[in-house]
């Protein structure tokens, strides 16, 4: 078996061959930010792979003559979109006398690897911006205030208010050039309350904040397209459009191999996720970063 994390192999740094201070970095993995913002369905339990989600469609009301029968039924016709659950996940084996020499223990390994499978899911749901029919931006160009503004009257054009706030998710890039836009404007660049409660608040740094009403949350997983000439986010209702399935979330396993003296551990989460409806979102395309 190749790739174990042996005492003599790739993992030495954990060794005490020398004094190490007892902080161990983390490894960079972005955090759950779109998961929390989609809507999650549980299939544990259910005895299905598979989770449907039913939208109804608009429904029209016509004006009526007093008297006069209404002869004519309104078709209600709904649609669905279904999310199917697969696995995805990774295996690291920890040989026996690494662990004995080592400042980790299985417990860490089990951390690294359940975060490694949620920035998978992380991946997997910002790739779902793309079925989004409505797009604000350029190719190769910088997301201005004056796009960003147009993607808000896209959205309220679209009479889905009611389905959840507003929540736009943009990569790190496009926030920079959305800053570097409105202060270009030379107006100050606000955000709902800072802090201390006060009105107007800058676009301040971190991975969520306000900007005309809409929670901005910053993901480097948002997605490279267009030959990787640009980045993907999206705005879109909170809870609603982007659906999650998930049979079991991030699970790790460990199982001893005695002939070669060393845990594996595998990590596995189970899910689907799929765009419940594709005219709810607008995709936010612009210039990836340099």
């Amino acid at each position: 078996m190749a790739n174990e994390v042996t005492a003599a192999g790739n993992a030495s740094e954990f060794i005490l061959a020398e004094v190490l201070d007892p902080m161990v970095m983390e490894a960079a993995y972005g955090n759950l930010i779109i998961l929390p913002n989609v809507y999650i369905f549980d299939l544990a339990g259910r005895g299905s792979l598979t989770a449907e989600f039913t939208k109804w469609p608009v429904l029209s009301a016509s004006d009526l003559t007093d008297g006069t029968d209404l002869t004519s039924n309104t078709d209600v016709n709904p649609t669905s979109v279904s999310a199917t659950a697969d696995e995805a996940g990774l295996k690291v084996t920890v040989t026996r006398l690494h662990l004995a020499a080592s400042i980790v223990n299985l417990d860490d390994y089990a951390t690294q690897l359940g975060r490694a499978v949620a920035q998978k899911i992380e991946v997997d749901l910002a790739a779902e911006f793309a079925d989004f029919t409505t797009s604000v931006g350029t190719t190769t160009a910088d997301l201005t205030n004056a796009q960003f503004l147009s993607a808000i009257y896209e959205f309220e054009n679209k009479n889905i208010m009611s389905r959840g706030d507003p929540v736009a998710i943009l990569h790190p890039i496009q926030v920079a050039d959305l800053r570097t836009s409105i202060a270009a404007l030379t107006g100050s660049v606000f955000g709902g309350q800072n802090p201390a409660g006060a009105a107007g608040g800058m676009m301040r740094m971190g991975q969520s904040f306000d900007l005309y009403g809409v929670n901005i949350s910053t993901s480097t997983n948002c997605a490279a397209v267009n030959t990787a000439a640009d980045r993907q986010g999206a705005l879109f209702p909170r809870g609603n459009s982007i659906v999650f399935s998930g049979l079991w979330a991030s699970r790790v396993d460990v199982e001893f191999d005695a002939s070669l003296r060393g845990f594996e551990l595998v990590a596995t989460s189970a899910y689907g996720d799929e765009c419940h409806d594709t005219a709810a979102g607008i995709k936010i395309v612009t210039d990836h970063e340099v």
